[in-house]
C-alpha cells in the first residue's frame, strides 16, 4: 500500500489526463443510506484527481482493519489533519486507539493527537448505516481508502459466491459514499482494494471500473506473497500497471530467516526440512508446520 500511494504521489497536480465515460457509466446516485436506490453509481464516472501536496489532509479508511492506509499516507510524507476510522469488527475498535497512539508517537509532526480525537465516533461502525449527516459533520474528505470484504470473491473461499455472498454489499456501498461526496465536493482521490480475482466479477467491473492496478507486496520488499487488486483515480491505470510490471519480484526470507528476526532466541523444536522452505506460497496455507511452531524464549 505505501509503494502504490508513493508512486501515485509523484503524479504532478496538474496532470489533467481526462478519464473516457461511456454513456452506460453516467449514473446518478442517491444519498448514501438510500437502500432503495438501484442501480448503484460506478466509480468510473469520477475524474481522475490526485492529492494536494501542500496542505494537511482528511484521510478515511472504510473497511480500516489494522490502518495499513494510514500508515502507507504517512510513510510519503503527507500530514494528516483529520482521520476517520470505519470497521464493523468490533474487536479492532478495542484496540484501534492504542494504535493510533502509537501510530502519533511515531509521526508526531504529521498525525497528532488532535488528527484522531474523533476517529471512532465520526462515523458508524457498519458502512451499511452511513447517511448525510455523518459526512456533513466531518467535512471536507480528500481521500477514502477502502478494503471492502474479499471471502466473496477469493479463489482461497471455498465455494466463494460474489454478489450471492451478503459481504459482497460493501462494494457497491463504498462506491455510492465516494460518490456521494464527489458529487457535493467536486472532487475525491479513492483507493479501493480487494483480492486478484475480485476483477473476474463483472459487477465489480461494473462497480469499481476496468483501470486497476494488480501488485505483490513481495515486489516491494515485503515478506506478505499477497497479490492485491487496486482500483484509484490519481492517474491512468494502465500507466500505474506499467511502473510495477517493471518491478521484479525480490526474493523471500526462508521460514528459518524470519522467526530468527522475530525471535532472537528461537529454535526449532526438532530438525526438519521444512526450516528452508519460503512461507506463504501461492496455493499453501499461511500456517507453519507443526515441527517449526517457535518457542518462545522466557525473558
Amino acid at each position: 500500500m505505501a509503494c502504490l500511494y508513493d508512486q501515485l504521489q509523484q503524479i504532478p497536480e496538474d496532470w489533467s489526463g481526462a478519464r473516457t465515460v461511456r454513456d452506460d457509466e453516467r449514473i446518478s446516485t442517491s444519498a448514501p443510506g438510500d437502500r432503495g436506490h438501484q442501480p448503484y453509481p460506478t466509480l468510473a464516472s469520477i475524474p481522475y484527481h490526485n492529492l494536494p501536496s501542500a496542505r494537511p489532509i482528511t484521510l478515511v479508511e472504510l473497511g480500516g482493519g489494522m490502518m495499513t492506509g494510514l500508515q502507507a499516507v504517512l510513510k510519503t510524507g503527507s500530514v494528516i489533519m483529520k482521520y476517520v476510522y470505519c470497521d464493523v469488527d468490533i474487536k479492532l475498535h478495542a484496540i484501534v486507539p492504542t494504535l493510533l497512539q502509537r501510530v502519533s508517537e511515531q509521526y508526531p509532526e504529521q498525525f497528532p493527537m488532535s488528527a484522531w480525537s474523533n476517529a471512532l465516533t465520526n462515523l458508524p461502525k457498519d458502512v451499511h448505516d452511513i447517511t448525510p449527516r455523518h459526512w456533513k459533520r466531518i467535512g471536507h474528505v480528500d481521500l477514502i481508502i477502502a478494503g471492502t470484504e474479499c471471502p466473496p470473491f477469493s479463489q482461497a473461499t471455498k465455494g466463494a459466491q460474489g454478489y450471492a455472498d451478503d459481504r459482497a454489499r460493501m462494494v457497491p456501498l463504498v462506491v455510492q459514499n465516494i460518490h456521494y461526496l464527489y458529487e457535493i465536493q467536486g472532487d475525491i482521490s479513492y483507493i479501493v482494494e480487494n483480492v486478484p480475482n475480485a476483477v473476474n466479477f463483472p459487477e465489480n467491473i461494473r462497480l469499481l471500473g476496468s483501470e486497476y492496478v494488480i501488485l505483490n507486496g513481495v515486489q516491494l520488499g515485503s515478506q506478505s506473497n499477497r497479490p492485491t487488486v487496486f482500483w484509484h483515480n490519481m492517474c491512468s491505470g494502465d500507466r500505474m500497471q506499467r511502473e510495477f510490471d517493471m518491478i521484479e519480484d525480490r526474493p523471500m526470507m526462508t521460514l528459518q530467516q524470519l522467526l530468527k528476526a522475530e525471535f532472537p532466541g528461537w529454535t526449532p523444536q526438532k530438525q526438519s526440512s521444512d526450516i528452508n522452505l519460503r512461507y506463504n506460497q501461492d496455493g499453501e496455507q499461511r500456517i507453519l508446520p507443526n515441527s517449526l511452531q517457535p518457542e518462545i524464549p522466557t525473558p
